[in-house]
Order: structure tokens, then C-alpha cells, then sequence
């Protein structure tokens, strides 16, 4: 997993990934943080303090996790943006 703070809204980029889906979150304290898959605490999200954002979440390697019994770490990737941004429904853009 990766994770990528902007001040401002990032370019789409949608052609290296099997989904790209963009939600709204509100940030009353200004602080959004995620944990991985181990544990490890990642660093702040939410680069403008309190207010709203838009969470960016591209993802690929799914397929592979449902076609090997063990898939190996790493197999499924996910990249998070965070931007600040109005409310608006949730958008698929792939």
C-alpha cells in the first residue's frame, strides 16, 4: 500500500490500474490516518488540516490473490490520494 497527500487535486491516471474509485471524507480534526496490513501507523493524510477531502483509491492485483492459494505479500497493490476537495458522491472512474 501506498499513500500520497496533495494540496491540490492530483491527475487521473487510470490506465495501469484495474480499479480507480473516488469518495468524499470529511476531516473535523484535520487528521486521517491509515494502518497497513502490519500494523505500521502511516504517515497523516490530510495535508490541509480540518475540512474536506477526496480519497482517491486505485487498486490491481486482485485476481491473482483469488487464483494461487498463497499468493505472494505485494500481489495485491493499492495506491491512496488524499486532496482536499468538495462532497460529491462516490465516483467510479474505472
Amino acid at each position: 500500500m501506498t499513500t500520497e497527500s496533495y494540496t491540490r487535486r492530483p491527475p487521473l491516471e487510470t490506465r495501469e490500474w484495474e480499479k480507480v474509485v473516488e469518495v468524499a471524507y470529511e476531516g473535523p480534526t484535520g487528521s486521517l490516518t491509515l494502518i497497513d496490513g502490519k500494523g505500521i501507523t502511516l504517515p497523516k493524510l490530510t495535508t490541509s488540516g480540518p475540512g474536506a477531502y477526496r480519497v482517491r483509491v486505485h487498486l490491481r492485483g486482485r485476481d491473482l490473490v483469488y487464483q494461487a492459494p498463497y499468493p505472494p505479500d505485494g500481489a495485491v497493490e493499492l495506491l491512496i490520494m488524499v486532496f482536499p476537495g468538495e462532497w460529491r458522491e462516490p465516483t467510479v472512474h474505472r
